[in-house]
């Protein structure tokens, strides 16, 4: 179906940054937006996913990790606070914390999306979201979704001081991440590389004008959308212990094919759990 003019009151980079007509979520032309489209599918293709999943796992990992120092750490607090004896302490999980997965999804999910997008680790999982990357990002949604009801109103509110304050520290946050993106000698085959190739297979123009346009675009969906789904997931899981044991036995069975000899099963292989695909 067509896209109304509420679409142009969502944009948040200005005109001039390429993405008045190159923007997919953006663009209201279904001709244009069929064209830039197939760029994308080709960067999410069998092949382009083999690359970002060593990413992915090596991401989640640390995730796992994370969680347990926290649990460690909160055991050890309890070893002073309450006399426990250290005997009692394990490593690699033996303690039990409060901890915030909404938030530490959107950490996870922010620095998977750095290395998928732009090649950069935005350490979120190890210090915090101390440059407020999430904070901004989540501030700057907040306007877009007001004045896309009234879309006239979106040119006036971008263009006036302090109101349009989060919005243009999140554009320049992205236009940042761009230009670095297109200047860096590219070590991994990461999404601009694959949306590039589609479009230039010799990399013989510029690439700055298509990170550019989807720069916002890439930060949006590589990060706020997958740490909301994974955060709802979560919820859903614990509000629900009995789904919590269904999901964890079928994952448990894949985990022993194989004598357990990888306790990762490949992407592929996931994909083939239906309490799995049922949850997500």
């Amino acid at each position: 179906m067509p896209k109304g003019p509420l679409w142009e009151g969502r944009r948040i980079l200005p005109s001039k940054n390429f993405n008045i007509n190159n923007h997919l979520i953006g663009v209201r032309d279904l001709d244009r937006h069929a064209e830039l489209r197939k760029p994308w599918n080709k960067a999410f293709a069998t092949g382009p996913l083999k690359d970002y999943e060593e990413m992915l796992v090596s991401r989640a990992g640390f995730l796992a990790v994370r969680l347990e120092e926290l649990c460690d750490q909160d055991q050890a607090a309890q070893v002073q606070t309450q006399g426990l004896q250290s005997g009692q302490m394990q490593r690699g999980g033996g303690g039990v914390a409060k901890v915030d997965l909404a938030q530490w999804a959107s950490f996870f999910a922010f620095d998977f999306m750095g290395d998928v997008a732009f090649t950069v680790d935005f350490r979120l999982m190890k210090d915090g979201d101390v440059n407020g990357f999430v904070k901004d990002m989540e501030d700057a949604q907040r306007l877009p979704t007001v004045v896309q009801h009234v879309p006239w109103l979106a040119r006036i509110a971008r263009a006036t001081p302090y109101i349009n304050n989060k919005l243009r520290a999140f554009g320049a946050f992205a236009l940042e991440q761009a230009k670095n993106r297109a200047s860096r000698t590219v070590t991994k085959k990461d999404l601009f590389y694959h949306k590039i190739q589609a479009v230039d297979p010799n990399f013989t123009t510029s690439p700055l004008p298509t990170i550019m346009a989807n720069s916002v675009l890439a930060i949006l969906a590589g990060s706020d959308t997958t740490s909301s789904a994974l955060a709802t997931t979560f919820y859903s899981l614990l509000r629900h212990p009995e789904c919590y044991k269904r999901l964890q036995m079928e994952i448990d069975e894949v985990c022993s094919e194989d004598g357990g000899s990888d306790p990762l099963p490949p992407p592929d292989r996931l994909a083939q759990l239906p309490y799995l695909n049922a949850v997500m």
